[in-house]
């Protein structure tokens, strides 16, 4: 996707917002995406004595104690802000929107076109999909503030000390955009309630009306992000076809 061009700077950023606000994460020695040592961009960083959450044996009260501390840990990204819309990777880019519909259009119009290319959508489906953000623009621009988001907050982007099992580090952070807060929990790996009692610990979210009718278009979104990796960069059949469906389905409502 086009917003994966020019993630390991967008890490870069992030991992230095969290040094300043309490997150802890990957120390970066080198950064070169300049291609003229190797033929790609490339990354050293320190190493971190640790299991990834994802492997590691939990109870499940244990787990869902860690699920509210990374609830807690995304509560002060949001507290973050910046002076324009869009994920980060466009934004080092030199790419940055001034509105929030604007920068999930931008991405709808990248996506759709991508697997439209590849199969994955014809041109009726693609069109009805672009129009349900065209027409929703001025409900998109109630949001003023671009807030930091993570957007691949999971277990597997959480380190684990081998010894405490406490976070030793939110790792991968190289997804982060600028948008509404309320477009992270519309991630369907972002459903755990332990998360959102950490997160509402520090910052309690009511939801209006228009907040929830935000939500469905972020979920469109989610599900267009998923059905194209599935179909486009994962060769997974199966989540091609349970994404796709649940976006016809949102469609459809």
């Amino acid at each position: 996707m086009g917003f994966e061009e020019n993630l390991m700077n967008a890490e870069v950023y992030t991992y230095s917002v969290c040094d300043r606000i309490g997150i802890p994460c990957s120390s970066v020695f080198v950064c070169d995406t300049s291609k003229q040592l190797i033929d790609r961009d490339f990354m050293i960083v320190e190493y971190i004595p640790s299991i990834v959450m994802v492997k590691a044996e939990l109870t499940e009260e244990r787990r869902n104690e860690i699920y509210r501390q990374m609830g807690v840990c995304l509560a002060r990204f949001h507290q973050v802000t910046g002076n324009g819309f869009g994920f980060l990777s466009r934004i080092c880019s030199g790419i940055k929107f001034e509105k929030w519909s604007d920068a999930l259009i931008f991405e709808i119009e990248d996506i759709t076109e991508r697997l439209e290319k590849l199969g994955g959508l014809n041109a009726e489906e693609t069109e009805t999909l672009r129009e349900q953000f065209y027409k929703n623009r001025e409900l998109l621009d109630e949001i003023k503030t671009p807030h930091l988001l993570h957007t691949d907050l999971w277990e597997g982007n959480v380190l684990l000390n081998t010894d405490t099992l406490e976070i030793a580090a939110i790792i991968d952070s190289d997804r982060t955009m600028y948008g509404d807060t309320h477009f992270e929990f519309a991630s369907p790996w972002m459903e755990n309630s332990a998360l959102k009692e950490g997160y509402d610990s520090v910052m309690q979210k009511s939801a209006s009306l228009n907040d929830r009718k935000r939500r469905r278009l972020y979920q469109m979104f989610f599900c267009l992000l998923e059905a194209y990796v599935g179909y486009g960069e994962y060769n997974n059949p199966e989540q091609y076809k349970v994404r796709k469906g649940q976006l016809m389905h949102l469609l459809s409502c």
